[in-house]
């Protein structure tokens, strides 16, 4: 039975869903690596990156995802070629498909380090690089050559450089281009023409930038330029991390063009300096020779006079009033001494004498202050048990008890009552108070129970 076509048809969708299964499910395609210029580069707010990978006949769209987006170190642009790495993924509801990209970089940049390292072999192969071959840098150039643009950061840092080192040393600038086409043999033309000038050394770089930047410098041309030069050359090309085939093949290499200029230029406050050192050393060895050779002349004047019988007497006539003399010194110094020795022992008598009377009359002195001291301290004990006993004795005294209202009763015969038993009724006796005496008559008794 024949089917209809009506009944074999498929779905829009169900052929994009077969074939996005049959691109995903390939094994080549989950891991491809393509290389295009970059085109219709799209930067989504969504910060996903949309574009298209062309070649002179074909194009394939591709995407790399935020996450992957924000790891990137360049931008995508339009016209530059990428090498990429990602899977082949398809857009089910409209059935494009297009490449999710994983990895992505520049193309050529591996062709270049390789060209690179192809050149740096072949040149080292040659001995260009030999340090046999290295020139010395002058150490007080009067002319520096630059070979670089007349426009940028590294000849105005070479002229900021000069001037404050060194205002008198001529620089003589030969511009060139220092990037893109044509760069490199403008670059050995200038080194050419600055090795014929005739300078004292030569400074040939530019400032910093990406390898394809500093590419010229890179090239065979600048590379035999620089080794056929006569001219010192100082090497300054980029940053202190960018090395160049220049920089192998200079005499000197420099991490920076401002670098070169403190190499090349040499600082005139140092000269001064290393100039006044300088003369201050041949002061000192001329004044070393002077006293060198005026010491021989004494030494063979003394000898030529000694050798005559007049000199001999007058040498012996000095010495013996030398001789005099030290006598006499001598003498006066022993004189001396025994004076001083003499004055020493004086003053230590004196001295001593003085301290023993000064430490009796300090022993002296103390002792009086102690005995003082002791005669006080007894006096007041005493004095002070005297007080407690009058305030003993005067708190006994009858006359002291007869001030608070009492009075002392005797009879007649001046023997003082004790007790109502030792007198009678009508008895006379005698009551003495504080300020006087009463006489009284025993009216009654009564005894106390």
């Amino acid at each position: 039975m024949e089917v209809s076509a009506e009944s074999r048809a498929l779905s829009v969708s169900q052929i994009n869903t077969y074939i996005k299964r049959l691109v995903t499910g390939d094994y080549y395609l989950r891991n491809v690596c393509v290389r295009g210029e970059a085109s219709n580069v799209t930067y989504h707010p969504s910060g996903h990156v949309y574009f298209s990978l062309k070649d002179a006949s074909s194009s394939i769209k591709c995407v790399i995802y935020r996450s992957q987006a924000a790891g990137l170190k360049f931008r995508i642009e339009n016209g530059i070629e990428y090498i990429i790495t990602g899977r082949l993924d398809v857009y089910e509801p409209n059935g494009t498909y297009s490449i999710v990209v994983s990895s992505v970089k520049k193309a050529g940049l591996g062709n270049l380090h390789e060209m690179y390292e192809e050149l740096k072999k072949k040149l080292g192969g040659e001995g260009l690089f030999d340090p046999a071959h290295k020139k010395p840098i002058p150490r007080y150039a009067k002319t520096v050559g630059v070979v670089t643009a007349s426009t940028g950061a590294a000849i105005q840092d070479i002229i900021n450089v000069t001037k404050r080192r060194n205002p008198y040393v001529q620089l003589i600038l030969c511009p060139v281009l220092v990037q893109g086409t044509g760069a490199a043999a403008s670059i050995a033309e200038g080194i050419a023409y600055m090795d014929a000038v005739g300078v004292d050394v030569m400074i040939v770089g530019r400032g910093g930038g990406s390898i394809e930047d500093l590419w010229a410098f890179n090239e065979e041309v600048v590379a035999r330029a620089i080794y056929g030069c006569t001219t010192p050359v100082i090497s300054a090309v980029g940053h202190e991390i960018d090395f160049t085939i220049a920089d192998f093949v200079a005499d000197l290499r420099a991490p920076t063009p401002s670098a070169a200029a403190e190499l090349a230029v040499f600082s005139l406050r140092d000269a001064f300096i290393r100039l006044a050192s300088c003369r201050d050393a041949l002061n000192v060895s001329v004044q070393r020779t002077y006293k060198r050779y005026d010491s021989a002349l004494n030494v063979y004047s003394q000898r030529l006079m000694g050798a005559s019988p007049r000199g001999r007497l007058r040498l012996n006539l000095e010495r013996l009033k030398r001789s005099e003399i030290r006598l006499s010194a001598l003498m006066r110094q022993k004189i001396s001494d025994r004076k001083h020795v003499l004055n020493v022992a004086e003053n230590y008598l004196r001295v001593r004498t003085s301290k023993r009377l000064d430490d009796a009359k300090h022993r002296l002195d103390r002792d009086a202050e102690l005995m003082k001291k002791g005669m006080g301290a007894k006096y007041d004990l005493y004095s002070h048990r005297l007080d407690r006993l009058c305030i003993s004795l005067d708190a006994l005294s009858p006359l002291k008890r007869l001030s608070g209202g009492y009075g002392f009763v005797t009879d007649e015969e001046g023997r003082p009552l004790t007790s109502v038993d030792m007198t009678d009724v009508g008895q006379m006796v005698d009551i003495r108070l504080r300020d006087g005496r009463l006489k009284a008559e025993v009216t009654q008794k009564n005894r106390s129970m």
